[in-house]
């Protein structure tokens, strides 16, 4: 029993720290946000297989927090409580890096730019690696020396000398 509540604190502690950055995250963005922990089922604090991560969000002032949930909030909406919930636990996982596709999917212009923003000031403080594939990016995004292009295109292409590609014209 002792054992195992120790564990559940230490989780609980780790979900607190999770739930602040998220939280101060959200608020950057203009948006409200909490992590929790769900304890196990009927309140029992040692039923381990029934704990889970409860995310409430919020997008207006005047709505109350809901849980996120696959028909309450937008598309952009999940993408951006995803976004900031993944940056959230870069202080409390160490991985060589992360791997997110299109997690921009939805999203509209300006959410897009302060998601970009932050996830760059994530990297820069946690000296972090991302993955950042997508399909798109708003046009002058900032870049700075740690953010490494590839692109990648697909299919055949034919190419034609009166268009050809080039990264130069890309970047500008």
């Amino acid at each position: 029993g002792s054992l195992r509540q120790g564990w559940i604190k230490g989780v609980k502690r780790m979900v607190n720290q999770v739930n602040d950055k998220f939280s101060e995250m959200m608020a950057t963005l203009g948006y409200s946000g909490q992590v929790e922990i769900v304890e196990g089922a009927d309140g029992d604090v040692l039923d381990i297989k029934n704990y889970g991560i409860r995310i409430l969000v919020k997008f207006r002032n005047d709505d109350d927090f809901q849980e996120l949930s696959k028909g309450t909030q937008s598309g952009g909406e999940k993408s951006v409580t995803t976004a900031v919930y993944m940056m959230a636990l870069q202080g409390i996982t160490q991985v060589p890096f992360r791997c997110v596709d299109e997690i921009n999917q939805g999203m509209d212009e300006k959410n897009e730019r302060q998601v970009w923003s932050m996830l760059l000031n994530v990297c820069r403080e946690h000296k972090a690696q991302y993955f950042y594939m997508a399909p798109k990016f708003p046009y002058n995004l900032p870049f700075d020396d740690q953010v490494k292009i590839l692109v990648c295109n697909s299919g055949q292409v034919e190419k034609n000398k009166r268009y050809s590609f080039s990264v130069d014209s890309l970047l500008e």
